[in-house]
């Protein structure tokens, strides 16, 4: 009987050993996770470990798309600092473990990069005029430049168009995208043409050969003034005739937006905000002179703009800088602030060669004031400014095909004509270092 119950006991001990054993999970998750270890720097040929001795093993990544749903490393462009966990699951019982890692760069992060960035450059035009800017970075990556012709398009964007009678310049860059220690070259092909045919008299200039400074300036005064006056009706008919859309013969294009609106639709007895008035480019104010002067009509200085852009610019000089004009919502290229205006990108050497006219035009020896250029900004009538401003503007906006044809249509009304558009090397022989 004695032997019986012994054997029985000892079998009860056996069956409570064994449930024991059988539900008593966590110390497996714990030893599995004191176990767990990953590299420190991980690549895309790591592998995550997804299940250990039956302990199911998921990951997650502190930073969005290093990981994917199969638990597979995503490298980037740059080594990343993640935090990866694992979660560790053995039925009812979850427990974590955190690692600092390192995901590296992709081996081919480097080419990516620089194609971005070839991808991203790309220039407004192909066939140009005036000078381009050429960026030595773009996101990131450093860019250099060369030029198979210097002389027609440099490798710091000066662009130098073929005389009137040459053939247009075919011009390749060459740049050099360099990331680290990878370099790939990319080619951009430009079109540099020709001068525009213009009707430049010889004889209107003739006697003007190797005058500079004062000497140049006298002379040119001497052949612009004395022009034919028109009245102040008159030059709102007038511009009709020389500021003329090219493409539609029933617009005008208007000088700080570039729009092309009806000729007729003039500010006159009534003054939509849409509608058109006459812009005198040299304000009034500070030119002391008024619209039954020959400064207030001269048609060289008067210009169309929508009514409100005339009425930003009020009195203003010429600089850089300030908030967008927007017209109807939409951006104009033109900027102001409180004492100063700065007209779009494609009329800059329009306005400079404009003004330079003026002060060359009006010396003060015909009953007007001398109109002078200088370096300040609101210093009153008759100066205006900015002297260095309106030479690069000269500069970096050549003379192009509307302005030449502009100048030819007031030379038939006026009689006289803008020499610094027929002649732009006059403006650095009487205002520059040359």
């Amino acid at each position: 009987m004695r032997k019986l119950i012994l054997a029985f006991t000892l079998v009860i001990l056996l069956m409570l050993g064994a449930c024991t054993g059988s539900n008593d999970d966590t110390p497996t998750i714990q030893s599995v996770k004191t176990e767990l270890t990953i590299d420190s720097e991980l690549t895309s040929e790591s592998v995550l470990p997804t299940n250990i001795d039956g302990i199911e093993i998921a990951w997650q990544s502190s930073r969005d798309n290093t990981l994917t749903t199969e638990f597979e490393i995503v490298q980037g462009l740059i080594d990343l600092n993640v935090t990866i966990t694992a979660v560790l699951t053995y039925e009812d019982s979850v427990t974590t473990k955190i690692f600092n890692v390192v995901i590296l760069r992709s081996s081919g992060a480097d080419n990516t990069i620089i194609n971005n960035a070839i991808d991203s450059l790309s220039f407004e035009d192909y066939e140009i005029i005036r000078n381009i800017t050429l960026p030595d970075t773009v996101d990131g990556v450093s860019v250099t430049w060369t030029s198979n012709d210097e002389i027609h398009l440099s490798v710091t964007g000066e662009v130098t168009r073929p005389d009137k009678d040459e053939s247009d310049a075919i011009v390749i860059l060459t740049a050099s995208f360099s990331y680290n220690e990878l370099v790939i070259e990319e080619e951009y092909t430009f079109t540099i043409t020709a001068s525009i045919t213009s009707v430049v008299f010889e004889s209107y200039y003739s006697g003007v050969e190797e005058l500079v400074g004062e000497a140049l300036k006298a002379f040119l005064h001497n052949l612009i003034d004395d022009h034919t006056m028109r009245t102040y009706s008159q030059v709102s008919e007038d511009l009709k005739i020389t500021d003329l859309d090219p493409n539609n013969s029933n617009n005008i294009i208007l000088l700080y937006s570039g729009a092309s609106i009806d000729k007729n639709y003039r500010c006159s007895t009534s003054c939509p905000s849409d509608s058109w008035n006459k812009e005198h480019v040299w304000p009034q104010s500070i030119g002391s002179f008024n619209t039954n002067d020959a400064p207030g009509t001269d048609l060289h200085a008067l210009r169309p703009t929508y009514v409100p852009i005339n009425s930003a610019r009020a009195n203003k000089d010429f600089d850089n800088g300030g908030a967008e004009i927007f017209f109807n919502s939409i951006a104009t290229g033109s900027y102001t602030d409180l004492d100063s205006f700065e007209p779009r990108d494609e009329v800059k050497g329009d306005v400079a060669r404009m003004i330079f006219y003026m002060a060359v035009r009006y010396e003060g020896d015909d009953g007007y004031a001398d109109l002078e250029i200088d370096e300040i900004v609101g210093d009153g009538a008759p100066t205006i400014g900015i002297l260095s401003v309106l030479l690069q503007w000269h500069i970096d906006d050549p003379v192009d095909d509307f302005e030449l044809n502009r100048n030819n249509a007031i030379y038939a009304i006026q009689n006289n004509r803008n020499p610094f558009i027929d002649h732009p090397e006059f403006v650095e022989y009487i205002w520059g270092t040359n």
